[in-house]
Order: structure tokens, then C-alpha cells, then sequence
């Protein structure tokens, strides 16, 4: 990512098939945890104590994020768009327009345990149960978000593109794979996915989640979904209707940039 390597990610670890590891991990930090069959934020919960692991179930068990870049003293986090135009080849695009979801509680950085989820949940539909939630105020778009950095937003912006393309290029024979076996032709296949991204006290982004078929409701930034869901298809369209055989992928199109692309497997 322009420099030396930096992580993309906390890994996680899955409860309770990595029980040792995670009763060791969990002696120092905040952690948080999830049931692996959701997607959704809302179900993101803090972990105070190694007793508070659920008894059934699946579960993801990962290190809270620390040192955060925040908004205010609020923690936030970027919602963005990733567009898996194709398949073969594998072809893949990052909206330049999404938005910044911001915690309405005070965050402090450390090492605290005890936490509201009202600090550190960011998810649109915890946030908005809080009595003092106004979307005006905490639910921003990107470019809101760029403008709050100043100068440092092309560099922080390029680092998430880095960021995103090592991503995808790392899922991208597991993605191929089952779409060989699923798909007739490979080629024609598509993924709309939502990405949720942090940013450390450096300006380093940190992936917090992936997450199949986003929601496109119209409750909040509903002209930016609107305009997404209109490049989306004309992105689609135009490479549908090529007549060049293997379309070459464009860098640019609608509010797409091309961050990933490689060649028939």
C-alpha cells in the first residue's frame, strides 16, 4: 500500500472451534464478537469478559479495532460499494461515491473494556435507535467524508483502492472456483458487495467487513444508492453488449474505478 506492508484486516477467530486461542487473545484488549450466519452489523456485540461467549452456535471472535481515526471523538466508518462486473475474467470495480456512518456516543481509544454499543457499533440500524440520532448529522456521504480530511484525501483514498484490490485478488480463486460449478457461463456473472472500512490514527484503512447484497433502501443517502444502482446496470449493459468477444474492462465508468483485474484462468 505505497510503503512497507501493512495488514488489511484483524483476523478473526471462530468460537468455539479456536477456544484456546481465544482464552489466551481475550487476556488484554477490546473484543468483539458476531454469529458467522449474519451478516448484518446490528447482531456485532462487545465482549467484556471470556465467560460472555455464547453456548450455541458459530461465532466470529475478532480484536476491536484500536487507535482509531475518529470524527470528533466519534468513531465512524466508510460504507462503500465493490462491483464484481465478471467473473472470467475476474474483473472488479469500487464506487467512488458511499457513506460515513458515525457512532452518536464519545469513543475513547484505549484499551477500556466496558463500552456503549452506541460508541462502537457505527451499524445504521443500532445508531438510529439512540434518542439523539439525526441522520443529517450522522449518517454523512464520502465526499462529506473527503472534506473532513483536507489534503490527505487522495492519499487516503488511493490506500482504500490498494487496500480493496488486494482484497478482492485474494477471494478471487475461491470466487471462480464456485462460480465454475454454479454458473454455465462464468463469464456473465456479477456481485453487488458493500464494504466497511476504518481508518487508524495513521490514515491506514482497515477492512471491517465484506457483506453479500447490501442494502439499497432509500432511507438514507438515497440519491447516492440511486446513482449506484444506475451505473451498476449501465456498467453491466455495456459489457453484456460487447461485440469484441472478452470485453476489455474500462478504467473508468459511471462512478466506477477499476481495481482489479486479471486474465482468463
Amino acid at each position: 500500500l505505497g510503503g512497507d506492508p501493512h495488514p488489511i484486516m484483524v483476523e478473526p477467530l471462530l468460537w468455539p472451534e479456536q477456544e484456546n486461542d481465544i482464552r489466551h487473545a481475550m487476556q488484554s484488549g477490546r473484543w468483539i464478537t458476531r454469529p458467522v450466519s449474519e451478516e448484518w452489523g446490528q447482531y456485532i456485540r462487545p465482549l467484556n469478559d471470556f465467560s460472555e461467549l455464547p453456548v450455541n452456535g458459530l461465532w466470529l471472535v475478532q480484536r476491536h479495532q484500536e487507535d482509531l481515526h475518529l470524527n470528533a471523538g466519534h468513531k465512524y466508518a466508510l460504507r462503500l460499494y465493490l462491483l464484481i462486473a465478471c467473473v472470467e475474467p475476474f474483473t472488479a470495480y469500487l464506487y467512488d461515491e458511499g457513506g460515513m456512518d458515525i457512532c452518536v456516543v464519545p469513543f475513547a481509544n484505549g484499551n477500556a473494556r466496558d463500552v456503549s454499543r452506541f460508541a462502537f457499533n457505527y451499524d445504521f440500524s443500532v445508531q438510529s435507535r439512540h434518542r439523539d440520532f439525526d441522520p443529517a448529522v450522522h449518517c454523512l456521504s464520502l465526499r462529506e467524508w473527503r472534506e473532513l480530511l483536507g489534503e490527505d484525501q487522495a492519499l487516503v483514498w488511493n490506500r482504500i483502492k490498494a487496500m480493496l484490490g488486494a482484497a478482492l485478488e485474494a477471494i478471487r480463486p475461491t470466487v471462480q472456483r464456485k462460480s465454475a460449478r454454479a454458473l454455465p457461463d462464468p463469464g456473465m456473472g456479477f456481485e453487488l458487495i458493500g464494504a466497511d472500512v476504518v481508518m487508524d490514527s495513521a490514515l491506514q484503512p482497515w477492512i471491517v467487513e465484506f457483506k453479500r447484497s447490501p442494502s439499497l433502501t432509500q432511507e438514507h443517502c438515497g440519491q447516492i444508492k440511486y446513482r449506484l444502482v444506475e451505473d451498476t446496470a449501465r456498467l453491466l449493459l455495456k459489457r453484456r453488449c460487447s461485440d469484441t468477444g472478452v470485453p476489455q474492462p474500462e478504467i473508468r465508468c459511471g462512478g466506477f474505478d477499476l481495481v482489479c483485474h486479471t486474465g482468463l484462468t
